[in-house]
């Protein structure tokens, strides 16, 4: 003997849409914000490095001259 009962499938009604919680356009777009600031820091980074770099790289004379570390002390305080 059979009964003819409807077979549940294992998918739910949508809820009604009252009850659900929006969500907001600044909340999706969080984790692009911190991403976007540590490259930004990761990309300044290195352009003060490759800044000093140069700096040291095309001062006149040796690297242990006194002029390039003169400059070099002063793109540090440049760039902090």
């Amino acid at each position: 003997m059979s009964t003819s009962q409807p077979r549940s499938t294992g998918v739910r009604a949508p809820a009604a849409r009252a009850s659900r919680t929006p969500v907001r356009r600044h909340d999706l777009l969080e984790p692009y914000r911190r991403l976007f600031w540590r490259v930004f820091a990761l990309n300044a980074a290195v352009l003060a490095l490759a800044s000093m770099l140069a700096v040291v790289v095309f001062s006149p004379g040796i690297f242990s001259s006194q002029v390039a570390l003169e400059e070099l002390a002063i793109s540090a305080r440049c760039a902090s």
